[in-house]
This record gives structure tokens, C-alpha cells and sequence, in this order.
């Protein structure tokens, strides 16, 4: 079962301390006072936080405040993703999000005047996510570009993607994925037929390279032993849409890469 990203934001300012972030308004997840809450069982197996002079986030939730406030390590004291970006990484501890509680985040900062971008990203997954072992097949580095105009602090519209070089029809598996595309912090894949959980689509995404040459998220690319399992398939008839969540507004073509498994003529989901 793919995985999914979820935004939050606040416009920082001078020397914050433990103040609400606002969740981005999702088409499949439903928010209260400006925080998602779930009703169904998610877990929590990463997370990003990134501001130039952000300090820390940490979540407000009752049932975890009970225990002892979870925290999110390390910032990025950075405006955009930086080069090599550090997950804060649950994969192999996968933490259960209390349902029907809003999850509320806050963050801090040491800005001494104006105002700033503060970011998080949530990557949740249904209880039965897990890191794929083994890829089926040779795995093919697929180059794709796409024109998206971005929104500040919210999901663009989804576009098309298009393929560097014809595919071989069939169905491929996606077990990886990077995006260069400056301004943006991150993407997301909107699938044509998707793998559900309990009714919701799962949008599986992550950072944006700001600029060619920058170190990628490692997290994002195919290894046994650390991966994101399988992102989603498509046919080669029918490629994914995908969506960027953007620092400022402004068109912007951005150049991508997918690292498949061709599955051949059945491997769809049913």
C-alpha cells in the first residue's frame, strides 16, 4: 500500500515559540481548526521540517501530550529543500496517529525581524506499508518533465507528465522518484487507478531538488534496505498526473525521474 505526503505551513515571526501550523487543504483528507484529523488508522513513518531560522516542531496532540510531546528532528535552516535533505525517519518504528484528534504541529524559531516560510511535511501510510524487499525485475531510471504552475503554500493543479522516450506498453511498478524543480518544496503523484485504503487515494510525493547538481533525497530512491516501498503503478497508456507544493506562485517546467519495474501486461492493480 503506497504511502502519502501532507503539507503544513505558518508564516513565521520574530522569535516564535510553539506556534500553530496550519494544515494544506487536501482533496482526500479532512481538516478541523486547521489541522488534519484522521478517521481512519494512519501511521506516521517520516517527516521534514525546513525554515531559515526555524528551530524546532513539535506536535500538539492530546493523546501523545499525555506520555510526552513528540518531537521533529532536525530542522533545516533553509527557506528552500536543501541539498541532501534529512528525513526524520520512522520507517522501520512506524508511530500510530491517534484517530479522530485534530493533528495539530507548532513550530519555533530564532528570527530576529520580519517574517518567514515555515514548512513540514508529514509522510503517513496505512498499517499495512512496508519497505519493499526485492524489486520485480530490472529496474529502468525513467526521465519525465512537466509544466506546473505553482500556488504559495499549496497544492498546484494536477498536470501531465511526459515521457523523455516512448515506454514499452504495459503496466510499471514505481519504486522511486525524484523532482527538480526550483521554488517548489514538494511533489506529489496523482495516479489514473490507484491502490485505496479504506476509500482514500494515496498520493505518494516527496522534496523537491532545488537546482541540478543538488543531492537528492536519498530516502526517495530504490534500496532493499531503505526505500519507500512501492509508490504507485501505472500503465503506459495512462501516466500519472503530478502536483507541486510551491514556496511562491509562478509557472515553472520541471524535470523529474521515476526508477520503475516494468511489470508487463499484468501487473494492474484489479
Amino acid at each position: 500500500m503506497p504511502f502519502t505526503i501532507l503539507p503544513y505551513n505558518v508564516t513565521g515571526g520574530v522569535n516564535d515559540s510553539n506556534v500553530d501550523m496550519t494544515a494544506a487543504v487536501d482533496t482526500e483528507f479532512s481538516r478541523r481548526n486547521n489541522h488534519y484529523i484522521f478517521t481512519r488508522q494512519f501511521n506516521l513513518i517520516g517527516a521534514f521540517i525546513n525554515g531559515a531560522n526555524m528551530t524546532r516542531v513539535r506536535f500538539n496532540v492530546p493523546s501523545w501530550n499525555a506520555i510526552g510531546r513528540q518531537q521533529i528532528y532536525p530542522p533545516h535552516r533553509s527557506a528552500t529543500v536543501p541539498s541532501n535533505p534529512v528525513l526524520h525517519d520512522l520507517r522501520n518504528n512506524p508511530v500510530p496517529i491517534p484517530q479522530n484528534e485534530e493533528i495539530a504541529l507548532e513550530e519555533s524559531n530564532n528570527l530576529g525581524a520580519a517574517t518567514e516560510q515555515e514548512n513540514c511535511a508529514l509522510l503517513i501510510a496505512s498499517p499495512d506499508w512496508q519497505m519493499a524487499g526485492q524489486a520485480q525485475g530490472q529496474l529502468f531510471d525513467l526521465r519525465f518533465t512537466a509544466s506546473i504552475t505553482g500556488v504559495a503554500q499549496a497544492w498546484s493543479a494536477p498536470v501531465a507528465i511526459t515521457m523523455a522516450d516512448n515506454l514499452k506498453g504495459g503496466w510499471y511498478s514505481v519504486l522511486g522518484a525524484q523532482v527538480q524543480a526550483a521554488a517548489f518544496l514538494y511533489f506529489r503523484f496523482r495516479p489514473i487507478r490507484f491502490a485505496g485504503y479504506q476509500g482514500i487515494k494515496m498520493l505518494p510525493g516527496g522534496l523537491c531538488q532545488q537546482a541540478l547538481g543538488d543531492i537528492p533525497a536519498r530516502w526517495q530512491d530504490y534500496r532493499p534496505a531503505d526505500n519507500m516501498g512501492e509508490w504507485l503503478r501505472f500503465h503506459s497508456f495512462e501516466l500519472p498526473l503530478i502536483e507541486g507544493w510551491a514556496n511562491s506562485a509562478g509557472a515553472v517546467t520541471v524535470e523529474g525521474r521515476l526508477l520503475c519495474s516494468y511489470l508487463g501486461d499484468r501487473g494492474g492493480y484489479q
